[in-house]
């Protein structure tokens, strides 16, 4: 996932595992998550917001599955996951179980 370059993906730094741990270093985005803004009586997001939210993390998925040479599946998709800053704009994290579709899977 280093290597995956797309705005609405959130950027993984590095990664790292043994056979007990697994870690990895995200780019850091300060602002809420999807679900504080959907589930908060404090936030409010009108139809475009909404739409261009929808779009952003429609785009990455199609990115994710078809844009790149080994096809990404996420795993855990849920607005909890989906990042979104200052400007609206959203970014898809926590590639914790995410994978990597080869040949292989589809057999």
């Amino acid at each position: 996932m280093c290597n995956v370059p797309h705005r609405n993906l959130v950027k993984v730094i590095s990664s790292g595992s043994n056979q007990d741990f697994k870690a990895q270093v995200l780019e850091y985005k300060p602002d809420e998550n999807l679900y504080n803004w959907l589930y908060s009586y404090k936030n409010c997001l009108n139809i475009v917001q909404r739409l261009e939210i929808m779009i952003g993390v429609a785009s990455a998925l199609e990115y994710m599955h078809h844009g790149y040479p080994v096809p990404i599946v996420h795993c855990d998709l849920k607005p909890s996951n989906i990042l979104v800053d200052e400007n609206m704009v959203a970014y898809i994290g926590d590639f914790g179980i995410a994978k990597l579709f080869t040949e292989e899977c589809h057999q």
